[in-house]
């Protein structure tokens, strides 16, 4: 048996397991709330939870004075278009890993390419330049 507590955001329906007391919801920043009817939810399928947490967010989260629709869609949304485990796919900087980057426009590469014809094949064969240590690649 796990010591997980369960946790509802009365503003966007988020649901959570943690181990804390109390947590706050990483997505409107409001208090969570502890759910007391969770105490065997590690024994139940997938299936049978979400069924739960959907019922849960019908009588706990949508009665509740401080439930915003429009955080509640948004959440929904957001959560519906992430997959897990992922992390945005942001270009890094291969020298200092800065993701401070800027890309490289096409009217620089041809007005370096017309203003110093050959020679400008280490800017106009780049695609970014790092704002902090100034590596183009």
């Amino acid at each position: 048996m796990s010591n997980f507590k369960y946790f509802y955001c009365p503003v966007c329906g988020k649901i959570l397991a943690s181990l804390d007391n109390s947590e706050t919801c990483n997505f409107c920043q409001t208090e969570m709330l502890y759910i007391k009817q969770s105490e065997n939810w590690e024994e139940k399928s997938v299936n049978e939870r979400q069924v739960l947490m959907s019922q849960l967010r019908e009588t706990l989260v949508k009665t509740n004075p401080l439930y915003n629709e429009e955080k509640f869609k948004a959440r929904e949304y957001d959560e519906s278009h992430m997959e897990f485990g992922t992390t945005p796919n942001l270009p890094k900087c291969p020298v200092c890993g800065s993701t401070n980057i800027q890309k490289i426009s096409t009217a620089s590469k041809i007005g370096a390419g017309i203003a110093f014809g050959v020679f400008s094949l280490g800017h106009i064969s780049k695609t970014f330049k790092c704002k902090n240590c100034g590596y183009k690649f």
